[in-house]
């Protein structure tokens, strides 16, 4: 349960495409009994970012700490959730094969040694799934093979160690302590919501209400409308390649207080607005990628189910 220090620290760290963004903004800001610290908040936007940026030798964990004691509360349980904390998205985009959850964890652990850790997990082929859209939707042009390293000729852009999940885990239990981790799935926040908050309000030490929580980014393409729109990504200007030749469409959005303007690519509209059904199904060569990624994987699902009793196999992780 909680700690007895005076800040009561949870941090919840993704991972990515697990309903972070929908608990963020539909339900952990609802609750009253949370100070929850997000980068949507400026003042804690400046650390996570040093912890999240920042070369563990040159990190100055105790001026980092002193600037979030004065953000925490006494009175609340203190959340940050981030899903950026469990590893960047684009990994390999900058250089091939890039890596740092292990920085991100030593800076974490050294600024906020008493934290309490919440990740959830995702069975690695609809996780890598997922993971690919959103590489798409940011403007990605790579294909499947090569984006996740099956094709031998080039670099993968994407590590696929990121998908052994047995390995990351035993690295943050015993940064952390075993007991100060809580592993929960994705596929129980889809088929069993009030089972999922009762699993995290027993960690956090409040009650977590069941609430309807919607689920964000989601997209409803199949490999065929992701191919049309990882084509148009080479000739319009996006987050992933801004060196295309057309710019953008010229598109207000809220930032703060008022509302800013952006030249943001269609994809990305598309991928967010796209309403007339699932866009076909996955052609072979891409279903054969994700199950490649879940069978390389399998065994040590297996064995992580049974370390942390988590059931996967009831999921067909194993």
């Amino acid at each position: 349960m909680s700690d007895s220090n005076s800040h009561r620290v949870f941090v919840h760290m993704g991972l990515h495409k697990t309903a972070t963004s929908a608990l963020q903004q539909h339900y952990f800001n609802t609750l009253d009994k949370i100070n929850f610290l997000t980068t949507r908040h400026p003042d804690s936007e400046i650390l996570l970012k040093a912890i999240l940026r920042d070369d563990p030798i040159n990190l100055d964990s105790k001026l980092i700490r002193s600037s979030f004691d004065k953000l925490m509360a006494t009175d609340k349980a203190n959340l940050i959730s981030n899903e950026a904390l469990s590893g960047p998205p684009f990994s390999g985009l900058v250089e091939g094969g890039y890596d740092h959850r292990s920085s991100v964890l030593s800076n974490l652990s050294n600024v906020l040694p008493d934290a309490r850790i919440i990740l959830v997990l995702r069975r690695q082929d609809r996780y890598a799934g997922s993971l690919y859209r959103q590489y798409v939707k940011s403007g990605g042009t790579r294909d499947i093979e090569r984006y996740y390293g099956y094709n031998q000729s080039r670099p993968a852009c994407f590590n696929r160690n990121r998908f052994d999940f047995r390995t990351y885990i035993q690295h943050i239990t015993e940064t952390f302590g075993r007991d100060r981790v809580l592993v929960l799935l994705y596929e129980d926040f889809v088929s069993d919501l009030p089972g999922f908050l009762s699993n995290m309000s027993d960690f956090v030490g409040i009650d977590f209400p069941v609430k309807t929580i919607k689920r964000e980014n989601k997209t409803s393409f199949g490999s065929f409308g992701i191919n049309v729109t990882r084509y148009m990504n080479f000739i319009i200007r996006n987050l992933v390649n801004p060196g295309a030749p057309l710019p953008g469409i010229p598109i207000k959005y809220r930032k703060g207080r008022g509302f800013k303007l952006e030249n943001l690519s269609p994809v990305e509209l598309i991928h967010d607005h796209w309403k007339w059904g699932s866009g076909g199904k996955n052609s072979m060569r891409y279903d054969s990628v994700l199950e490649r990624i879940l069978d390389e994987q399998r065994e040590g699902n297996r064995q992580l189910s049974l370390e942390y009793n988590l059931d996967l196999e009831r999921y067909g992780y194993c």
